[in-house]
């Protein structure tokens, strides 16, 4: 290469990334500007549904040949949730009933739960279901506030009938317990029918449905929150697993904040309206 077109390279490396930081000052712009409107908009509704038909309206009209519509979705959601956040503004996509965490428990009386049973004692009134099923039926029914259930071995895979049973009775995760005695190397699970957190709650796992890449967007995003999330099982297609168009189930688990979770909490309801929570809950270490 000649050295006398170093010169002119030089400036056109410039002038590629000054057109570089103006585009990303523009989508910063963009982004606040639509937050502010929809916000205003959003302030006006009682209904969830009313505001995330809004959002997905606005988004509709935005050009995708400019912006990527799942990466635009989920900047401007977040900027909507922290706007909202610092103005004390309750909007109504926000709203999730949480209830004390529960006060009576039930579980299948084994050697195993033996050595985890008087931890809870203090805190809980204790009784003893049949089986795993009639645990998940107390708990679902409201008998029990909660069930205590053997949930992974070892091998810290899920034991498949008792994964079933939590999902076919809808309960939420309360805490998690990583027992290892030198007997055994379990994790057990506190369930209920309805979200029960302990105030230190800093994990939340959500279902979600949607198409691919919004999901990845969204986990893309906690990342950059400084949100640890994981994907314990792979993205599940309807008909092509390759398809990113296609929709979508999978389960993942964010990690961080109470404040950083329920912020995050709204972008998720903007951004996958059809994911649910199916835990918050805190990680008990229990090693001897």
């Amino acid at each position: 290469m000649d050295r006398s077109s170093l010169p002119a390279l030089r400036g056109l490396l410039e002038k590629s990334e000054q057109t570089l930081r103006r585009a990303e000052d523009f989508f910063r712009l963009f982004v606040l500007e639509s937050a502010e409107h929809l916000l205003a908009q959003m302030c006006q509704k009682t209904q969830a549904e009313d505001c995330l038909t809004l959002f997905e309206e606005y988004l509709l009209e935005c050009d995708p040949r400019v912006f990527p519509k799942e990466t635009l979705s989920v900047h401007i959601a977040l900027e909507i949730c922290r706007l909202a956040t610092e103005r004390g503004i309750n909007l109504p996509f926000f709203k999730t009933e949480l209830l004390p965490p529960p006060a009576d428990l039930c579980y299948v009386k084994s050697r195993f739960t033996e050595t985890l049973i008087p931890l809870l004692e203090e805190e809980h009134a204790i009784y003893y279901a049949e089986d795993f099923e009639d645990a998940c039926i107390k708990a679902s029914e409201g008998t029990r506030q909660g069930c205590l259930l053997p949930y992974m071995g070892e091998d810290r895979l899920p034991l498949q009938g008792v994964a079933r049973l939590i999902d076919e009775y809808d309960l939420k995760k309360c805490r998690y317990f990583h027992v290892d005695s030198g007997d055994q190397d379990c994790v057990y699970l506190l369930l209920s029918a309805h979200l029960r957190p302990e105030k230190d709650a800093d994990h939340m796992e959500i279902m979600a449905a949607s198409g691919r890449k919004m999901i990845e967007a969204v986990l893309a995003l906690c990342e950059k929150q400084q949100l640890l999330s994981d994907l314990p099982a792979p993205l599940r297609g309807v008909h092509d697993p390759a398809s990113r168009s296609d929709t979508h189930f999978c389960r993942f688990t964010l990690q961080g904040s109470r404040e950083d979770l329920s912020l995050f909490y709204g972008v998720l309801r903007l951004c996958l309206p059809e994911s649910t929570i199916c835990g918050l809950y805190d990680r008990v270490e229990l090693i001897e």
